[in-house]
């Protein structure tokens, strides 16, 4: 089964509806119900949450089940059960979990939603009563928390599109950055950003217009091949939705030859998002750098870099 690991932004097409828990809690909770902002899952811990779908469509095309972790996503496996009886309350006697719906293997992530389908046993509960009462709980032995329907904002949604409609469809991408600068036998690699942010086909097809001046590999990184511009097309698979990056290829200067550097201040001057990327993961991404900031360095023609007050310089016996 795919998942797609989320932020909070989401996109919601004109076909379809968003619905929100009547009713959760989980197992072994010591809060009041109906009064805690998150509920647990682990492999003692059950996570309850139930929808109403009454003022649903008829026909269910599809059916996102969307959680939000707080504390970031953990690599474990994620089981979702029935729960059964469906009249339970929060505060009252809790449900049993029934029939496996489905189970899912998350990777480990920073704070975000995971999107879950669960559209087979969607579509039998609105032939049903529309109520869909579910029990989840994980494969790891620490307790890992959901926001509940009394959280603030990300509370748990439950995204059904009818069957005329799909709110995951590619609706536009965004290349960063939009003008990019590289040397001849160099690589830079430019970013790419789906929309909605929890589009079901994230495959991205890049061309370059001239193949003699810049090249580009499926992952979007560019290599210099000889000085000229030329164009890096990025085309989504789905929709065929595109963006474009204008490429300037430029000589590596001699080993003689002068070339600028530049210094780098206190980074809480100017703030994290000018050099690194947003959303990253410092225990696993291999490279952190803002694009633009790398297209503007070499656009400058900048061969030095002096981190000044990043490490401390003055005064340092390193």
């Amino acid at each position: 089964m795919k998942i797609t690991l989320l932020l909070a932004v989401f996109c919601v097409s004109l076909y379809s509806q968003i619905f929100t828990p009547i009713a959760d809690t989980d197992t072994q909770s010591d809060t009041s119900a109906g009064t805690n902002s998150n509920i647990s899952v682990s492999r003692w811990c059950t996570a309850l949450i139930k929808f109403d779908l009454a003022a649903g469509p008829d026909s269910v095309g599809r059916a996102l089940l969307r959680l939000y972790f707080p504390g970031g996503i953990p690599s474990c496996t994620l089981y979702l059960k029935a729960a059964a009886p469906d009249t339970w309350n929060e505060g009252g006697a809790k449900p049993a979990a029934g029939s496996s719906i489905s189970s899912v293997l998350l990777t480990a992530a920073s704070a975000g939603y995971a999107d879950i389908d669960i559209t087979p046993y969607v579509k039998t509960r609105m032939a049903a009563n529309k109520i869909v009462s579910l029990a989840l709980n994980s494969s790891i032995s620490g307790w890992v928390s959901i926001n509940s329907r009394q959280a603030v904002s990300n509370k748990p949604e439950l995204v059904i599109a009818g069957s005329n409609g799909n709110p995951f469809a590619v609706t536009g991408v965004s290349v960063s950055p939009s003008r990019a600068f590289v040397y001849s036998g160099r690589s830079l690699k430019l970013s790419i950003q789906v929309f909605p942010d929890n589009a079901e086909d994230t495959v991205i097809v890049w061309k370059s217009s001239d193949t003699s001046i810049v090249r580009v590999n499926t992952s979007g990184e560019i290599y210099g091949v000889a000085q000229g511009n030329a164009s890096v097309v990025a085309t989504s698979r789905q929709n065929a939705k595109k963006d474009t990056c204008d490429v300037s290829v430029r000589v590596l200067p001699g080993t003689n030859d002068m070339s600028g550097g530049c210094n780098f201040w206190n980074i809480g001057w100017e703030g994290t998002s000018h050099f690194f990327k947003s959303g990253l993961n410092w225990a696993t991404v291999s490279d952190p750098w803002n694009p633009v900031l790398i297209s503007e360095l070499q656009q400058a023609g900048m061969n030095c870099l002096r981190f000044m007050d990043w490490n401390v310089v003055n005064y340092s016996c390193v």
